[in-house]
């Protein structure tokens, strides 16, 4: 990626568009787990890095892969 789209934020909407989470999931899973993409909470509002969100969802496709 080019560094003007590496530094894109995207808003909660965009973020559980791309991994088909709930509200309530993604906020429990922001919460409780280790391996999850880097955010930045301003106030209510909560945005992760589109590069950063990238690099996770290949993460976690390589570990569904490799545990088949």
């Amino acid at each position: 990626m080019d560094q003007v789209n590496d530094d894109v934020l995207m808003g909660l909407a965009e973020f559980r568009t791309l991994t088909h989470l709930s509200p309530s999931g993604e906020r429990r899973h922001r919460r409780e787990q280790d391996d999850w993409p880097p955010h930045i909470e301003i106030g209510r509002k909560v945005l992760y890095r589109r590069a950063a969100v990238m690099d996770w969802l290949h993460r976690q496709e390589a570990k569904r892969v490799s545990t088949r």
